[in-house]
């Protein structure tokens, strides 16, 4: 699971913190995802993945997107504080 994690998990968010991800992309995200999840625990049932996932503390890609956007603008909040810029658009 931690191997999961790590590396397919990251190769599938990478980068998504910079631009909004449309709902049919992220749909697809979500899709590769569970059949991973489906192949690592032997399962075919999207709820009892829901439950393994929950259990585990892993959130749901949308929720771990949404995170990544806040550390990404807020590092790029922080940033434009110490480059000594009052504001951002």
């Amino acid at each position: 699971m931690q191997l999961t994690c790590t590396f397919c998990l990251a190769i599938l968010l990478h980068g998504l913190e910079s631009f909004s991800v449309c709902k049919s992309y992220l749909n697809a995200i979500e899709f590769c995802w569970h059949r991973a999840m489906f192949r690592v625990f032997n399962t075919g049932i999207r709820d009892n993945i829901n439950y393994v996932l929950y259990y585990t503390g892993i959130l749901s890609l949308s929720y771990q997107i949404d995170l990544r956007k806040l550390r990404f603008h807020f590092a790029k909040y922080i940033t434009a504080l110490d480059c000594g810029i009052e504001s951002i658009v």
